[in-house]
């Protein structure tokens, strides 16, 4: 079809959409191959076609050029590289990602393209020391002073762009341990804090781990990040920070719990006589009592044996659960018979004996209340 016969038909055309509509059609069928007619048909398919389709079209009717520019245009530059490493013109690319700016990208493609002498000139020239670093890695021989020495001047334009979590990651290519944990744990950025505590820990500076993993949890929960706080309690390799953690922020309740889990049942305690309920501070006595051997206790328990279940009596008694005061009375009889075999001095034998009348008595009492009470 020659240009003329194309015009005098769209002439005659009512719409604009439908002499859009003719041209698309011509080029498509390769009815006409005139570069202006071209370039509107692929500008109509933009209107409407899917980006992918679009290209396609307009690599097969203008070139990988055009084509390329289809997916820059929409600033879809993943697209845009996918497509021309496709076709074998990543350059078209990567002169557009310098032209845009989009310089860390050109300096991959550059890379990609084996052409690390570039790439090294490109992220020189725009104090990208890292990049710069990772690309004369490829030489050989390395040459390792001019790598750390770019890693130094990436870690200075790190820190005064307030980049404090990628200055700690070259820091720590250095092998620099101290500084890249300082500058992970000045990043204010619960990713790089777990960082800072998983490097100290790995180098055995456990204080310093238990604080930065301290300040991350904290982080965490006022940001609402359950990841990273879950991550932190379940494997950072210090239980007791999370009860730590749940009394530093206030939530005694929590704290309460996770003493009770971590087996550090006189912390619980103390914990619940300040902010619970005294059926809870029984409890935890009581669990304390089924747990303890009178001459092995077991090595999380603190008070004597007699302590935890004097809390429980009384605090059952607080609470109404006299049955249960019945049940602790009787225990407490029988650990004061136990002592009583035991005990060789007469004095503390009478003090011993006077107890166990005193409880008997008070045990009378109390079953006498459950009867009442059934």
């Amino acid at each position: 079809m020659e240009v003329s016969e194309l015009e005098s038909l769209l002439e005659n055309m009512y719409t604009e959409e439908g002499k859009e509509r003719l041209i698309f059609r011509a080029v498509e069928k390769s009815l006409i191959s005139d570069p202006s007619y071209i370039e509107k048909a692929i500008q109509s398919y933009e209107k409407t076609g899917c980006i992918g389709d679009v290209a396609e079209f307009a690599f097969k009717k203008a070139g990988v050029c055009r084509a390329i520019d289809v997916w820059t245009k929409q600033d879809d530059i993943d697209g845009a590289i996918e497509f021309a490493r496709n076709k074998g013109a990543l350059w078209k690319v990567t002169e557009f990602c310098k032209e845009s700016g989009k310089l860390n990208e050109a300096g991959k493609l550059l890379e990609e393209r084996k052409d690390y002498d570039l790439a090294f000139k490109l992220y020189l020239e725009n104090e990208m020391f890292e990049e710069a670093a990772k690309v004369v890695e490829h030489t050989q021989p390395k040459n390792e002073d001019l790598i750390n020495s770019l890693r130094r001047k990436a870690i200075e334009k790190y820190e005064s762009l307030g980049k404090y979590g990628a200055a700690g990651i070259v820091a720590e290519q250095l092998g620099e341990i101290d500084k890249a944990i300082d500058y992970y744990a000045k990043s204010g950025d619960c990713t790089y804090l777990c960082y800072a505590g998983s490097l100290s820990k790995k180098n055995g500076k456990y204080e310093r781990a238990k604080e930065v993993y301290m300040t991350a949890m904290i982080l965490s929960w006022e940001q609402k990040d359950q990841y990273h706080l879950n991550d932190i309690i379940n494997n950072s390799g210090f239980p007791i920070l999370e009860l730590k953690f749940w009394k530093k922020i206030g939530h005694f309740y929590d704290a309460i719990d996770c003493a009770e889990k971590l087996r550090e049942i006189d912390e619980a305690i103390d914990l619940a006589k300040e902010h619970a309920n005294p059926r809870r501070i029984a409890e935890l006595a009581k669990k304390a009592i089924d747990n303890h051997h009178l001459y092995n206790p077991i090595y999380f328990y603190k008070r004597p044996f007699m302590e935890y279940v004097d809390i429980a009596i009384e605090n059952y008694d607080k609470s109404c659960e006299v049955g249960k005061i019945a049940n602790l009375l009787e225990i407490k009889i029988k650990t004061l018979n136990a002592c009583l075999e035991t005990e060789s001095t007469i004095d503390k034998q009478n003090d011993i004996k006077s107890s166990i009348e005193y409880c008997a008595k008070k045990l009378e009492v109390y079953q006498k209340i459950v009867d009442i009470l059934k």
